[in-house]
This record gives C-alpha cells, sequence and structure tokens, in this order.
C-alpha cells in the first residue's frame, strides 16, 4: 500500500511539472479552476430562484451568472449551494479573493459532506492563485478529509507541500568558549 501511495505521489509531481500556467495567477499544474460540482448544479437548478444563476454558469457567461447569484444571496441568505457556485463563478472570471469570500461564506452556512470538498478545492484553488500556498495546502488537505478520493485535492496538497517563498533560516549557535553570562556560584 504504501509503494502504491508513493507511486501515486510521483506520478502526481510529474504530472504538475510538466503542464505550464497559462496566466501568471494560475496556479502551476492548473490550466482551469476545478469544475462545479454536478449534484450542486442539480439541486440549485431545481429551485426556480436559482435556476437562471445555473443557467448562466452553464453557458459559461459568469458575470451574469455571479451578479444573479448575488441577487439570490440577498433573497435567501442561507443557500450554500448559491454561495458555492458564486465562489466558482468568481473562479472563472480570475476573481480570486472574492471567490474565496464566496467559499467562506458557503462554509459557514453549513455544506453537506460533499459539497464541503468542493468548497475546499475551490477555495485552496484561489488561495494558491493568490500565491498563498500555505493556505492553499491546509484547504486541500481539508477536501481530501471529505473525499479521500478527490485526485484533484490529493495532487493539490502534493504541488503546495513544500513550496515556501524561502527556507527556514537555522539559529545561530551558541559560542563555546566566551565569557559566561551566568554568576558564578
Amino acid at each position: 500500500m504504501k509503494k502504491l501511495h508513493l507511486a501515486f505521489l510521483a506520478g502526481a509531481l510529474a504530472v504538475s511539472a510538466c503542464a505550464p500556467a497559462h496566466t501568471l495567477n494560475v496556479p502551476q499544474g492548473h490550466d482551469v479552476p476545478p469544475s462545479a460540482s454536478k449534484t450542486s448544479l442539480d439541486r440549485l437548478a431545481g429551485q426556480p430562484e436559482t435556476a437562471s444563476g445555473v443557467r448562466l454558469y452553464q453557458q459559461a457567461r459568469y458575470r451574469q451568472a455571479s451578479l444573479e447569484l448575488e441577487r439570490e444571496l440577498e433573497v435567501q441568505p442561507a443557500n450554500y449551494r448559491a454561495a458555492y457556485l458564486l465562489g466558482m463563478s468568481y473562479l472563472q472570471r480570475n476573481r480570486y479573493e472574492d471567490a474565496r469570500d464566496a467559499f467562506r461564506l458557503a462554509l459557514e452556512l453549513g455544506p453537506d459532506r460533499k459539497t464541503a470538498c468542493h468548497i475546499h478545492n475551490g477555495m485552496a484553488y484561489s488561495y494558491e492563485a493568490m500565491r498563498q500556498s500555505k493556505m492553499a495546502h491546509y484547504h486541500y488537505h481539508l477536501a481530501c478529509h471529505f473525499n479521500r478520493a478527490n485526485g484533484y485535492a490529493q495532487q493539490g496538497a502534493v504541488r503546495t507541500e513544500y513550496r515556501d517563498d524561502a527556507p527556514p533560516k537555522p539559529r545561530p549557535l551558541a559560542r563555546s568558549g566566551g565569557p559566561s553570562k551566568r554568576p558564578n556560584g
């Protein structure tokens, strides 16, 4: 089992190292943001209040979809799926901070387990695009917690694990042989 896990990690690293990013803000190894959950889209499409926002999102009219979903959240502030889809539409428009805020709202509204996994994927992608790899890593791990078979989150967790801006600096060693600062006695 351990060999299989290591082989998967090596493969994930090889895949992420080969794929170039098309823009400066797109996380390395991901050309496109995560896609919206089909379950959430189906449930939102079944609600008359959010059906137009879902239809606009599916037609790749993300600006209009985000406006429609913002209006929906004013009417139904407890609709975590609408907040999630709003975050996804912001991701598609490269508005990463707005996407992060929409995902935070969706998490605060108490989503079901499956949607929480997708929300954490989106939030991790947002953080990674904003070059905050520690927060991205944290949310990729949370997505893995909600769905262990989520390959998108597993690859993201591997990709962001050791990406720090600077390695930690070692502490200076204490001098030996010099005068002691402790009083004798």
